[in-house]
């Protein structure tokens, strides 16, 4: 696997990646503040770029047909966090031919969720709404 497969872009200091394991049945957008550990220490540069980047990937779902998602932002303690702060955006359709929601039985009753689209294919397809030009020098080392 190449390291960056799932690795679609960032603005400044805010980092877009596909989870490996998805939580939705269009896959998952991680989003890493990779400067901030607490939500607290956000600054207002961390909330523009982190809408910037969300604008990108909007237009990517726009092009998907998809209006609708799930975002949740998460945050650690500052004493002895090991993690940073950072958010999870799931697209959210319903299913045809009944129109129903694509959380179902799976996820609700066995705590199993269903991914249609791997991560791999999800970044490959949003990586171009990022531009190279806008990874800073160094980038972000996943491993």
């Amino acid at each position: 696997m190449k390291t960056d497969e799932r690795y679609a872009g960032n603005q400044g200091d805010i980092h877009f990646l596909m989870a490996f394991s998805p939580g939705g049945i269009l896959g998952e957008v991680v989003i890493l503040f990779s400067q901030r550990v607490v939500l607290k220490d956000v600054t207002l540069d961390d909330w523009r770029a982190f809408s910037e980047g969300l604008v990108r990937v909007f237009r990517f779902l726009k092009t998907k047909n998809i209006d609708s998602f799930n975002l949740s932002i998460f945050s650690g303690k500052a004493e002895g966090v090991q993690s940073r702060v950072y958010a999870r955006l799931v697209p959210r359709i319903l299913i045809p031919p009944w129109n129903t929601s694509d959380i179902n039985y799976f996820e609700k009753l066995h705590e199993e969720v269903i991914c249609v689209v791997s991560p791999e294919e999800l970044c490959g397809e949003l990586k171009p709404f990022f531009s190279q030009s806008s990874r800073p020098s160094g980038g972000l080392v996943l491993s």
